[in-house]
């Protein structure tokens, strides 16, 4: 009877663990990013959706933020909003190699709950997001789209926001 050996099926085990964290690492190129990002908010009384901010920045990701994968990891989001004081939870998060999707509720100092619903595209060039966010207070609801778009425009400059 042949013996059976567990050292391959390791050797290939680590191997694919390897090649799937080097991936992830290696999802987007860090330098200089142009993000255009469009907010729309709906109207309670209406219902009809509003453009209330068209925007473009420039940024500057660097290899240590481009290394947290900061579109496809929902702590980085969760971080944030705990550096302005809010409680949050993640929920529902989903990963593939280059998408994720998750949700956040977070509750702020001053009494607002924030639900957010997050879903992420990223290449090495580029990445889409798209999120729908529902911001209540004292019994008031406020419902907004957030999409943003970016692209890699090569090296940075002086003049992008450094992250």
């Amino acid at each position: 009877m042949p013996k059976f050996t567990l050292t391959p099926l390791f050797i290939t085990l680590g191997l694919a663990i390897q090649v799937n964290h080097a991936i992830a690492e290696s999802v987007m190129v860090a330098g200089g990013w142009e993000m255009h990002t469009t907010i729309t908010m709906q109207d309670p009384k209406t219902g009809q959706e509003k453009i209330v901010s068209n925007s473009t920045s420039k940024q500057c990701l660097s290899p240590d933020y481009i290394a947290q994968n900061p579109y496809l990891n929902p702590d980085v989001e969760k971080s944030k909003m705990e550096k302005k004081q809010a409680t949050c939870t993640i929920a529902d998060a989903a990963q593939a190699t280059n998408s994720a999707t998750w949700k956040m509720s977070c509750k702020t100092l001053d009494g607002h709950e924030v639900k957010v619903s997050i879903n992420n595209t990223v290449s090495a060039h580029q990445v889409e997001s798209s999120a729908e966010q529902i911001v209540t207070k004292d019994g008031k609801s406020v419902f907004a789209k957030i999409k943003v778009s970016a692209k890699h425009i090569g090296a940075c400059t002086d003049n992008m926001t450094k992250l």
